[in-house]
């Protein structure tokens, strides 16, 4: 029996390819190694290639907020395509046939590609079984149960429920029912078998030898992606990751770990991206796990947690351990410091803890990020520019994530987007009526001019700067200059002409009036 598993390609403004690596069917993969099938893994995603289609007419109203800028404070001008043509996939499918196909589908905003992927694989060869996974897949995403080409579904931690799956066909004996977490159709409508929140063991490996590690780098070196532990006890109602791995964390056994760090070294592996949502929750396990890989790696990898790290798990020990074996950036999620917000969702946070962990990394050296999240529902301008003006007084680099709709949250949200490509960062879909797009992309913007100017004081060394004292010296700066003495934000356009983009007054106003006083600490 012949299985692919592949990844679609997405459509959006644009895609951060370290995070691309099909992690999840390396998995499955692995799952079925020992069984009667002939396994191949293709990613129509992370290959190397981009091309400029229409912005979709969602956007519409956007459009004018998108125009080509150069400048070093750009944001998003074209829509792509990014990965495999359309038409390269139909090709793909007409040269190679497969039994069953397994479709990856992660993320809501792009559940038409995984749909139109679909498609094309029942156009070609009808007879496929098509299975879609990830946890885009549930209950309440009908634009997947609407879709007349998808056989069966899985919802939740895959590994488990996708054997049974296929030792079932390979006995030719499908009871549908009695396999955890699959979605099947009984006469055309679709129906849940039993439910399993997670799978007891973790002790299934990844087949990375399935993956073209060409494709997948980090700062221009072979990289792969590693799990260590799953599972989420914290609620917060923004996230549902609890829904796919439970709420128990269970932390892979440390030879499994180990193992895959042997391969992918025999592999000419140099970078790690540790993807769990809770790598140091349990500080026993994780300075265990990391004295282990110095013992039999030394500082051969560079670690990256780009999936963020909790500031509340980190002490001293942790941070020297994890500069010993190699971490070279640290990503931190401080959400809002606002208490309304953090109580609405179920969130805890500690200013204090998160100052430590971004000094202490700063202390040696290692580059800190720290992600907020503008547009929760229910917070207003002010709350969000006093996150910022909190994090812009750390030695860290702001990242904002503006906040987007996903089924199955916990949380209020007052506005829910009818359409599904609404439902990503780089829409500015506002939650609320406490701000619009334009609010929200004026609080991006104003993002990518302090992050600049931390990069500017990185360069020329200077420590920290009153945000007063700005034009003092940085005074030949047009974009500083434009922005602290006109209160504007400029662009470039292709001619080298300088011109104004669209603000939020409000924004703006408020900006000023936060900041006047504030210090700006290099990132």
């Amino acid at each position: 029996m012949k299985l692919l598993l592949c990844q679609p390609p997405i459509e959006d403004f644009y895609s951060t390819k370290e995070r691309t690596y099909p992690l999840g069917l390396t998995y499955l993969a692995g799952a079925i190694n020992d069984l009667s099938v002939e396994v191949k893994i293709k990613d129509f995603l992370s290959v190397n290639k981009r091309n400029t289609i229409p912005i979709p007419t969602n956007f519409e109203k956007l459009k004018n907020h998108y125009k080509y800028d150069k400048s070093e404070i750009k944001i998003f001008n074209q829509y792509y395509h990014f990965g495999e043509s359309w038409g390269n996939i139909e090709h793909y499918f007409k040269q190679n046939k497969f039994d069953i196909i397994g479709i990856s589908s992660l993320f809501y905003t792009y559940t038409e590609e995984t749909i139109k992927l679909a498609k094309i694989i029942k156009k070609t060869q009808p007879n496929t079984t098509i299975i879609v996974g990830g946890q885009n897949v549930t209950a309440s995403n009908h634009l997947l149960f609407e879709s007349a080409d998808i056989d069966f579904m899985i919802r939740g931690e895959g590994e488990n429920s996708f054997r049974i799956f296929i030792k079932n066909i390979l006995n030719e004996n499908i009871n549908e029912s009695i396999i955890p977490n699959l979605f099947y159709k009984d006469n055309n409508k679709w129906k849940i078998s039993t439910i399993q929140t997670t799978n007891n063991r973790y002790d299934f490996m990844p087949d990375s030898s399935l993956i073209n590690g060409e494709y997948y780098k980090i700062q221009g070196k072979n990289s792969t992606m590693l799990n260590t532990t799953r599972g989420c006890p914290q609620g917060c109602k923004f996230c549902s990751i609890a829904n796919v791995f439970g709420k128990k964390i269970r932390n892979k056994p440390y030879h499994l770990v180990l193992s895959e760090l042997h391969k992918a070294k025999k592999l000419g592996i140099k970078v790690i991206d540790i993807e769990d949502d809770n790598f140091t929750k349990n500080q026993n396990y994780a300075k265990t796990l990391m004295k282990m890989i110095f013992n039999e790696f030394g500082n051969y990898f560079e670690f990256y947690a780009m999936n963020g790290l909790s500031a509340f798990d980190l002490d001293d020990e942790l941070f020297e351990l994890m500069k010993n074996i190699g971490f070279k950036m640290i990503n931190l999620s401080i959400a809002t410091i606002s208490e309304n917000s953090l109580k609405n969702m179920n969130r805890n946070n500690s200013l204090s803890k998160f100052k430590y962990a971004v000094k202490k990394s700063a202390s040696l050296n290692m580059k800190t990020v720290g992600y907020f999240i503008a547009g929760l529902p229910n917070e207003k301008i002010t709350d969000i520019l006093l996150t910022m003006k909190f994090l812009t007084e750390l030695p860290l680099i702001l990242g904002i994530s503006p906040f987007y709709y996903i089924p199955d949250l916990t949380m209020n949200i007052p506005n829910i987007p009818q359409n599904v490509k609404d439902a990503r960062l780089t829409r500015f879909f506002p939650a609320d009526n406490f701000l619009d797009e334009l609010d929200l992309i004026t609080l991006f913007r104003i993002t990518r001019i302090i992050n600049y100017i931390k990069k500017l004081m990185t360069k020329n060394n200077i420590q920290q700067i009153y945000f007063n004292e700005l034009l003092k010296i940085f005074p030949k700066n047009i974009i500083i200059e434009k922005f602290v003495n006109e209160n504007i934000i400029i662009g470039i356009d292709d001619n080298n002409t300088i011109y104004e983009h669209q603000t939020s007054e409000i924004v703006i106003k408020y900006f000023f009036e936060i900041y006047k006083n504030s210090i700006i600490v290099k990132g």
